[in-house]
Formats: C-alpha cells, structure tokens, sequence
C-alpha cells in the first residue's frame, strides 16, 4: 500500500493560471506523488521550443501537464519516458474540484488491480461500486487511494505491529469525513495527526498518533460499523472517532419508510437502481423515479431513534474491540451563526444548485442535527458537538462549499475540535 516518493516534472502549458488555481496543482501533485516538483512554465518560455527540461524521466520522474481540455501536451514524446507515467490536469474541467488523470484521461488509480472488484469496475474513475459486503466509493485523481477508495497510503502491516508509544485513531462518516473539497493533507484527519503530534513534541512526550481515515461519499452509521468490522478491527485502533449524522438524518426523510421505522436502516436512495437493474424492476417505484422534489416518508422521531441505534451499536462494538469511541455529531452551514458572503449565496433556498430533488427534505437536516445535539449531550460519554463549536467562527472566512461540506480551513476546526477533546480525555499531558 505504501508508495515511494516520486520527483515530478510539472509543466504547465496554459497562459496566465490564476495563482490560486496553480497552487492547488502543485499541492495536489505533492500529495499524490510525494517527491521533488520542478516546475516549468511554457509562458516563461522555460520548456517547448527550448528543448526538453533536464530531468532523468527514465529513472524515477512522472510528468504532469496543467492544460485545457482542447490542448495537445508539448514535447510529448519524450513524456513516454517517464517511469511513473505522463498525467494531466484539464484546468477547463466543468468539475469544480481539479482531478488528476492520465495522459489519455483514463483514471488516475493505482489499485485497479488488487482485487476482482475493482478489476470489474477498473475504467471508472467516480462513482459507487459494488462490493458483496455494502459497496466502495471512487473519487480517484484527487489524491492516493487504496484498494477501497479509501484516502489511506500507508503501510498497515507496520500500522498493526506498532510500538506501544504509537497510538492509532481511525476516522469514520461520509464524504464529509473523506473531505471532498480538500486535498489529502488538509482533510481533518490529517490535521489531527499533525496538530496531536505536535503536541506531543512541545510536551516532551513519547506518544505519537497515526490517524487513518476511513470516511467515504454517502456513507451512514450502518456503512462506518460495516467498514470498521472489514478494514479497522484488525489494527486494533485506539481511538474511533465517528463523525457524521447528516447523511442519516437526511436519508432518514426520504428513503423507504418500512426500511427505517422497522429496521433502523438508512442508506442512500442512489443504490436502488442497482437493485433495478439487477432484478428486472422496471415498473417499481423508487424513490429514485417517484414522486419530485423527494416527500418525507418518515416521521423525525423514527429518523433520529434509528440514528442513535446505530451509532450506539457502532459504540458497543468498538467498546467490544478496547477502542475509545468519540460519538461525533458533524457541522453544517446552519451551526455557524454569521455566514460570510460567499456562503450565504452558496446555502441561500434561492442558489439554483439549491432548487433540486432534495430541496425539502436538505432544508429539514440541520433542525434534526440540533434535536441529536440536545438529546446526546450529558447522556453519550465522548459526544462531541463539532457544529456547535462553528457557532463563532469568523464571517471573513470561508469554511463551507456548501451546506455541509468544508475547505480545509473548516476540516481545520474540525480537527482542532476533535483534538481538543482527544489530549483532555485521554491524553492530558498534552495540555
């Protein structure tokens, strides 16, 4: 699971990048390959016509073109040289989070091969897939993935066998948690790690932290318990922090109503065609081809009972595995009480984006996330409310995407949030 480090050779071809949009390249590629980047702007006339840039592609390099869709990569013969491969970043995209892909725009994924799951699904690059236990998620070229689509790269045999000083905090919840508009060093996750250890430096203590994060898109409680039992119990983690509650609440409102109030199941309405599909139900409804926008189906309080039998049961069995159990509630736009100007477009009822099939049931989240606040607090041992800490936060800054997704700057007073609890209840001498 473990990738070397690889020196890039980055060229960008596309006149006049925005500064802002160029960073985050180059912080991608550094994520992704981990070695040197040298840089060369086809604008400055520092490669193209001069000749090739004097870098050992046979031996250990990659390239990566920043490009718009349209274009023809320079000098790209001489590419194919590179050990590691030719890629693209098409700055044009429609999509709003930059993606690393191939030269010949095939998905950007490394464990293609590792199992025949993902064989069977190997050319998508975004997307659920089937997985006989649940289902695995993709968003490749955004940064390294392991065989689940997980944003781990790491070696987890060293993980299992890890020196007593060495403790392990495992992660869990949806696209909130795999932090989708951030890029793998500035996930929650990853400033947890670093702010903890840091800690443990100016403290003068042994104990160092390894957090791994095991969040996924649309994930539920139920999805978490299910990937902790196949991926995490056998590292033994110290800590499970599990950060979620909107994808439950919201999928509570709409999907099917027996599912919920009988069994305490929700999932995402995205997976009934699959069943549709395999099953010959075409005529069926779903709530995929029902009724628009998506009706309540479920009362709120069948929605929050079946969320809390959930993540108490997530509870008991990392109790059962000697793990400490954070039961964390996610923020979202409403928990911050003075929004900056771009989140007040972004969240507004009026922002098209926001006119949608889930338009009723998104505007009923953020009261039921409030309701699960006051009925966990003083009664859950671990409950941490991190909307509640966004209440205060500055109106200059942009933490939220959207309703309920973060930039790094959010991800960071989730970690700050998460670490503050973490070094007062179980490691108070980081003070």
């Amino acid at each position: 699971m473990f990738r070397p480090k690889v020196d890039v050779l980055l060229i960008n071809q596309v006149v006049q990048t925005p500064s802002k949009t160029f960073d985050t390249c180059v912080a991608l590629v550094k994520d992704r390959f981990g070695g040197d980047v040298s840089i060369y702007n086809i604008e400055d006339g520092a490669a193209g016509k001069a000749g090739f840039p004097n870098v050992d592609l046979v031996r250990g390099s990659a390239i990566v073109y920043l490009m718009n869709s349209n274009e023809q990569p320079v000098l790209a013969k001489e590419a194919k040289k590179a050990r590691h491969g030719a890629f693209r970043i098409d700055l044009d995209a429609s999509d709003i989070r930059l993606r690393l892909r191939r030269l010949d725009r095939t998905p950007d994924y490394e464990k293609a091969d590792a199992h025949v799951f993902n064989r069977l699904s190997a050319t998508k690059e975004k997307g659920y897939m089937y997985f006989p236990y649940g289902y695995t998620y993709r968003m490749a070229g955004h940064g390294p993935l392991d065989e689940f689509g997980f944003r781990i790269n790491v070696d987890l045999d060293k993980i299992k066998n890890r020196e007593s000083n060495q403790k392990l905090i495992c992660t869990f919840g949806g696209s909130t948690t795999w932090s989708i508009d951030c890029l793998p060093s500035e996930t929650f996750t990853a400033q947890m790690e670093d702010r903890l250890n840091s800690l443990a430096i100016e403290n003068n203590s042994p104990t160092r932290f390894v957090c791994l994060n095991f969040g996924q898109v649309a994930y539920t409680v139920l999805s978490e318990l299910n990937a902790f039992i196949l991926f995490a119990w056998q590292l033994q983690p110290d800590i499970v922090v599990a950060h979620d509650g909107w994808n439950d609440l919201l999928y509570g409102c709409y999907g099917d109503q027996y599912l919920l109030q009988q069994r305490s199941i929700a999932y995402p309405c995205d997976l009934e065609p699959w069943a549709e599909y395999l099953h010959g139900g075409a005529g069926v409804q779903t709530t995929k081809n029902g009724p628009k926008p998506y009706p309540f189906r479920s009362p709120p309080s069948a929605i929050i009972r079946a969320y809390f039998e959930r993540k108490l049961q997530f509870k008991a069995i990392c109790d059962a595995a000697g793990a400490k159990f954070i039961w964390g509630l996610q923020p979202c736009a409403n928990d911050k009480q003075n929004l900056s100007d771009i989140e007040r477009k972004l969240t507004s009822t009026d922002n098209p984006a926001n006119q949608d099939d889930w338009k009723y049931v998104r505007a009923r989240v953020p009261e039921l996330m409030r309701q699960v606040g006051e009925g966990a607090k003083g009664s859950i041992d671990n409950f941490v409310d991190v909307g509640a800490a966004f209440a205060d936060l500055d109106p200059n800054t942009q933490h939220f995407s959207d309703n309920v997704h973060l930039l790094p700057a959010g991800d960071r007073e989730v970690a700050l949030t998460y670490c503050k609890h973490i070094a007062s209840s179980f490691y108070p001498e980081l003070k």
